[in-house]
């Protein structure tokens, strides 16, 4: 393939080029961190404005340019600790390392969870923005459909009528369930920003 460069003679075709962060437009794309795109003649010509000056060339050669030359640094996460996309994808990766059937399966996956996204953030915090009351609700709602399934499991007949210890038991779960939804609905309607 023949480089054709643009009049500063930064970038050529063939590059490829990484961005640093996420929400940039260009090639009439809308880019995230981490993702990588190989360089057209049509890309770097559409980057040059009337004045002959490349939009492209100027964000690679400044250092906290918003893109960068080459694949994206293997040793460099893509995500921002704590950013609403890493919070998740941590959240995906937990929830699919505690779906893990087998008890040594789950152990390795949560290691590896740790390992790719460090502990969770010290302070818990909300997303901001309109739709807390509903991320909010959605969240209690997931909570109380997996409790209404245990309890149902658990309490489900097994043949025989069930002795006085574990009716005993079956009704301090179901009353220790209720608390605890009780104070979860609390704690979603604290967290709900309240309009001013």
């Amino acid at each position: 393939m023949t480089a054709t460069t643009t009049p500063e003679g930064l970038a050529s075709v063939g590059d490829v080029v990484h961005f640093k962060v996420s929400g940039l437009i260009f090639a009439g794309n809308v880019w995230t961190k981490g993702q990588e795109l190989e360089l057209t003649a049509e890309i770097i010509s559409n980057s040059i404005n009337s004045e002959g000056e490349s939009r492209l060339d100027r964000e690679l050669r400044n250092p906290d340019g918003r893109i960068g030359f080459g694949p994206w640094p293997t040793d460099v996460p893509k995500l921002t600790r704590g950013s609403v996309e890493w919070e998740l994808a941590r959240d995906q990766a937990r929830r699919e390392a505690l779906a893990q059937p087998v008890p040594r399966l789950r152990d390795e996956a949560m290691r590896k969870l740790d390992l790719d996204f460090g502990p969770p953030p010290a302070t818990s915090h909300s997303i901001a923005g309109p739709s807390d009351e509903l991320l909010a609700r959605a969240a209690y709602d997931a909570r109380q459909r997996d409790r209404e399934r245990v309890a149902a499991e658990s309490a489900a007949p097994r043949g025989d009528s069930p002795s006085d210890e574990r009716l005993e038991a079956l009704m301090d779960l179901a009353r220790a369930a209720s608390f605890d939804r009780s104070l979860e609905r609390q704690q979603a309607l604290d967290d709900t920003p309240k309009a001013v």
